[in-house]
């Protein structure tokens, strides 16, 4: 008897990847006996289809409909990523059709018409994020906001928890999967406002042998191989790197995964990269921010500039098949455009890394640079709510619009899509992944794409 049915989708990129989300909840549900159904790529199904999907799958039992929200396409989100408009065909019709302004990415009135039309079914609706901090909604609208399990079950401990497919989820075989090694981040960045900020190292980690269990059911029932790894910072400690690696040695295939890491960590522990590469490590987003000494200091990240991009230099030449993808910050104190324009220079030309995206700073996160704006030399626009003024008269427009141009530049780069099990989910090989450009393989990219939500959504419809 099905207790609940949640609605999520997969990040607007290339590709075929689950996000966890969802799938987790379902899963805390799933552990106590309660029947809860997942119906991913939200965004490619019409109003009417959502109603078809929730008719024949609600029965008595059933108690609430749920919208994971994290990746839904909003109206600022699809101006920000303005260059990103051609990434999966469900989404350039998406944004070129309809009016995305609200947290399911429907429009305000197909929205407000499927909750009336839910609630009129004595359904609660619930829309869930890591930043559900929405306003204009339905006031039926249940919000929570981060990590909700411990909002449904008292009971709840993350350490022991695992993601358990069904067979309604309609896992494919071999598909690369999400799964979760550790929740949280041991550092406080000044820019940053994640909810599990701060947290103590071995904080919420979950033994090597949760994690075992959880990829040999997945091996054995669905051959997956491959992850994303959800970990904020996987190399936080070397001995969290080494005693998960010993865990890996025990697997019967060869584990591959994606993964968040920090640059300066792996350069300040150069031992651990030789076992991060025997993990099965082949793709990695490093969050440098900036390679400005001074910027760096004030946010958090004081590795001196020469040391991180010798440490980056040697690491690519050290493993030259690793997809690397670096993040920087646009607009950080005391950063020029100069500045922003030697380090894309240095991140493509010299080091020549897979992608590297600059994005401007944000201060409407409720970081601590966006509590505090004005001490750290920031003043905020009338009447742009993402718009700002340096004390040195830098604009966020200024800085907004050389991030796009910068993005623009890098279509053409080869091995761009850096967390590459979503392109291997649509079928392309490691050797093909790293050849691929987004400027003249975006056709077919989408057409594999379409190609694997089409053939979910047939098991769905």
């Amino acid at each position: 008897m099905t207790k609940a049915i949640i609605f999520t989708d997969m990040a607007g990129y290339y590709g075929f990847g689950r996000a966890a989300g969802a799938y987790r909840i379902a899963s805390e549900f799933r552990t106590r006996g309660d029947d809860i159904k997942v119906v991913d790529c939200f965004c490619s199904l019409t109003l009417a289809q959502i109603k078809s999907i929730i008719k024949d799958r609600i029965t008595s039992k059933t108690e609430w409909i749920g919208f994971s929200t994290t990746f839904m396409i909003n109206q600022e989100t699809s101006s920000i990523l303005d260059t990103k408009r051609n990434q999966a065909k469900n989404r350039v019709t998406a944004i070129e059709k309809k009016q995305f302004d609200t947290p399911t990415g429907l429009s305000k009135t197909e929205e407000w018409d499927l909750v009336e039309w839910i609630k009129s079914l004595n359904l609660q609706v619930i829309f869930g994020g890591w930043n559900a901090t929405y306003t204009a909604i339905h006031p039926y609208v249940k919000i929570i906001s981060g990590p909700c399990e411990d909002k449904f079950f008292k009971d709840f401990s993350f350490t022991t928890s695992q993601i358990t497919y069904t067979q309604d989820d309609y896992i494919q075989p071999g598909e690369d999967l999400p799964i979760e090694v550790a929740r949280g981040c041991i550092f406080k960045c000044k820019f940053c406002h994640y909810p599990l900020n701060g947290k103590r190292l071995w904080e919420f980690v979950k033994s090597p042998e949760v994690l075992r269990d959880e990829m040999m059911r997945n091996y054995e029932q669905y051959g997956t191989t491959g992850y994303m790894i959800s970990d904020d910072t996987y190399n936080d400690s070397p001995e969290k790197v080494k005693s998960l690696l010993e865990m890996y040695r025990t697997l019967p295939f060869d584990l591959r995964f994606s993964t968040y890491a920090r640059l300066d960590l792996l350069i300040s522990h150069p031992e651990t990269q030789d076992m991060l590469y025997e993990s099965g490590m082949r793709s990695v987003f490093f969050g440098i921010e900036s390679l400005n000494h001074e910027a760096g200091k004030f946010v958090g990240k004081g590795m001196h500039p020469d040391k991180v991009k010798r440490g980056l230099l040697d690491f690519k030449e050290k493993y030259p098949d690793m997809l690397i993808y670096a993040s920087m910050i646009g607009g950080l104190p005391t950063e020029t455009i100069d500045e922003l324009e030697q380090s894309f220079q240095f991140l493509t030309q010299e080091a020549n890394i897979s992608n590297v995206a600059f994005v401007p700073l944000s201060l409407t996160s409720g970081s601590d640079m966006s509590l505090n704006a004005e001490r750290y030399g920031y003043t905020r626009s009338s009447n742009d709510p993402r718009g700002w003024t340096r004390t040195d008269g830098l604009t966020s427009q200024e800085v907004r619009e050389w991030c796009i141009e910068k993005t623009r530049q890098r279509q053409n780069h080869p091995g761009g899509y850096v967390f590459y099990n979503r392109v291997r989910n649509i079928g392309y090989t490691d050797d093909e992944l790293a050849q691929l450009t987004f400027a003249n393989d975006t056709q077919e990219l989408i057409k594999r794409t379409d190609v694997k939500r089409t053939e979910y959504l047939k098991n769905i419809l």
